[in-house]
């Protein structure tokens, strides 16, 4: 179904680490194999509730290109970023450590899922000069945000 959607001109794939029990990221890297990865940008997000010490991001990073089979992450995610969470992104130094992948060319474009209130919103966009995209949460069942 895959490669049937990027032969028909689909050229995104968003996953995560914990998507379809830990086994969504090793799904799309097998169908991206013989070339496919070549045709397609794909983003995947860093899990920051699993994430204890900074040297998790390291250790998720490279569990994630593996499953992808792939050098390189197009859109890397700070996954499903609220006040807790961002709190917790500041506090272990994750957006160095992200900073410090770019550089390494492990991943080209650093970014955030978002699951709070506008004014929290606000707090994470500017709270980092370098983020190049967000993906927010949108759904009308939810009524809290």
């Amino acid at each position: 179904m895959i490669r049937c959607a990027i032969e028909g001109g689909v050229n995104y794939f968003d996953t995560a680490y914990v998507y379809h029990h830990q086994k969504s990221e090793s799904a799309l890297g097998i169908a991206l194999a013989d070339g496919y990865r070549e045709k397609v940008r794909i983003a995947t997000k860093l899990p920051i509730w699993l994430v204890k010490k900074a040297d998790d991001f390291d250790r998720i990073l490279e569990e994630e290109l593996q499953r992808l089979q792939t050098d390189v992450i197009d859109f890397y995610l700070m996954h499903g970023l609220n006040q807790a969470s961002w709190k917790k992104v500041q506090k272990l130094g994750l957006l160095k450590e992200a900073e410090t992948a770019i550089e390494d060319g492990r991943i080209r474009h650093i970014g955030f899922s978002f699951h709070d209130k506008l004014d929290i919103f606000r707090q994470i966009l500017d709270g980092y000069d370098s983020w190049t995209f967000c993906q927010i949460q949108y759904n009308y069942m939810d009524t809290h945000f």
